[in-house]
């Protein structure tokens, strides 16, 4: 009578352990790999960002006078784009605007990250610098503030 029992307690100890057991994953809506079904956040919350470079009419105007026609964006020393001086450019209410650069960034666990940006003409001359910081699910605008 002893085995049967036995057997009946392990089943139950089985089941219960797989049913009582709440589901993990990323419960942080921002994050790209969010799980709505996650009832326990383990820990796995992978982040993307994005930034989106432009610059406004003032700028504009200044590149005219010192005949800047051209603008070369780098992140950390990687070209991200090549911009038109000539274009008045606003931020965009949302990422990937026409006539802007948007890049995105794998911020892997990190929720928010600092980067570099410079800015060249079209002769290669530094015309613009700044670090800027970048949060996981979101749209940093980054503007290029140059005045000569």
């Amino acid at each position: 009578m002893k085995f049967p029992s036995l057997i009946l307690i392990t089943f139950a100890l089985v089941i219960c352990a797989t049913s009582c057991s709440k589901e993990q994953g990323c419960r942080d809506t921002l994050a790209y790999n969010y799980s709505n079904s996650a009832e326990e956040e383990d820990g796995s919350c992978l982040y993307e960002a994005k930034a989106d470079f432009y610059y406004d009419f003032g700028s504009k105007q200044d590149f005219e006078e010192d005949g800047i026609t051209q603008l070369a964006v780098y992140v950390d020393g990687e070209l991200a784009g090549l911009l038109d001086a000539d274009l008045s450019l606003t931020p965009a209410v949302a990422c990937n605007s026409n006539n802007n650069i948007t890049k995105t960034f794998d911020l892997g666990s990190r929720t928010t990250a600092a980067y570099n940006l410079a800015v060249r003409d079209q002769y290669g001359f530094l015309i613009y610098s700044q670090e800027f910081t970048v949060t996981g699910g979101r749209c940093k605008n980054v503007k290029i503030d140059y005045s000569n």
